[in-house]
């Protein structure tokens, strides 16, 4: 296993492209990589999940982290 620092930008973009894609440099982050892993893009499996289950006739509604308690009245069915 080895270890991505910080400071280790050209490394992270290099083991990493899609997480790395887009992200502010002073953004700080470590990795660690293990021989056999892969690099996923959870926003591209999650968008795919939600057009599928979308086709099925699923309704997605999105919700705001900041109005949490908000968003529970509305669309909770308690």
């Amino acid at each position: 296993m080895e270890i991505c620092l910080p400071e280790e930008k050209a490394k992270a973009k290099e083991w990493a492209p899609l997480i790395m894609k887009g992200r502010d440099d002073s953004e700080p982050i470590c990795m660690t990589k293990v021989p056999h892993g892969t690099d996923v893009d959870y926003g591209a499996l999650t968008k795919a999940k939600i057009v599928a289950f979308q086709e099925l006739g699923a309704e997605a509604a999105r919700f705001d982290k900041s109005r949490v308690k908000e968003n529970l009245a509305v669309h909770c069915v308690c």
